[in-house]
């Protein structure tokens, strides 16, 4: 397990490292985020942390101890308005950019498109869609779909690891370059209230306290798979010290 800590570690990078990525960018590049959750869920699919180009931070606890046991130094870089939302929808704005985006249920999507649009006059959404399949079929369908429209942004939010393997497929099917993103809950908030989490919320950084009172999986996940994340990552950490 810990080989494939190793791999996830080496693959997460800062905000600013991400910006100089995208920059140079020729090739689709797939990008994902781990918290203290997915990040055992990633550690127990190799063949997706290897196909995945980067990682970010999703969380204050992650990069706390990432950045106490590692030598590449990262920042917190969740998919929201507080972090990098905003920039992406800004420049794909600005540059007149298409975007692709699959998740959520049922009319999520649709809503949260809406609003992102009522912030963001100039973003062209070429394909919206839910994020669920029914079968594989359906998926590669949806895939090829995407494809039809040739977008510069795919965006997925379906939770690890089906986002994860659903951009990796679309990335078999890029004839050139294209930013692909997982997005967690994104959509689904988004179609609550387009900025989901409180001002105060964002300053503070206590998204996760938001997202506690108004989930009860985000309750448990607090109370069972955090403190194992803690004690299964600071053992992988003192085995690189004492190495």
């Amino acid at each position: 397990m810990f080989s494939i800590f190793n791999k996830i570690d080496s693959k997460l990078v800062s905000k600013i490292e991400l910006d100089k990525i995208i920059s140079t960018n020729e090739k689709a590049l797939k990008i994902t985020f781990v918290n203290p959750y997915s990040y055992l869920l990633l550690s127990k699919n190799e063949s997706i942390v290897d196909e995945m180009d980067i990682i970010l931070s999703d969380g204050a606890l992650h990069t706390f101890m990432h950045n106490l046991f590692n030598r590449n130094k990262i920042d917190r870089a969740s998919f929201d308005f507080s972090s990098i939302a905003h920039p992406l929808f800004q420049r794909a704005s600005t540059r007149k950019l298409n975007i692709a985006i699959i998740g959520g249920a049922n009319k999520e999507p649709d809503i949260a498109v809406e609003g992102y649009k009522s912030i963001y006059a100039n973003l062209v959404f070429s394909y919206v869609r839910h994020g669920y399949f029914k079968t594989e079929e359906e998926m590669f369908e949806v895939i090829t779909a995407v494809y039809m429209v040739k977008p510069d942004i795919i965006i997925a939010g379906m939770g690890t690891p089906l986002q994860e393997k659903f951009i990796i497929a679309c990335s078999k099917y890029s004839e050139s370059k294209v930013e692909l993103y997982t997005c967690g809950g994104f959509i689904e908030q988004s179609s609550i209230r387009t900025d989901y989490y409180h001002p105060i919320i964002k300053k503070t950084g206590m998204r996760w306290l938001q997202r506690a009172i108004a989930n009860p999986h985000v309750r448990k996940r607090l109370l069972t798979d955090y403190p194992r994340f803690l004690v299964t990552y600071v053992t992988h950490g003192l085995s690189k010290w004492f190495r």
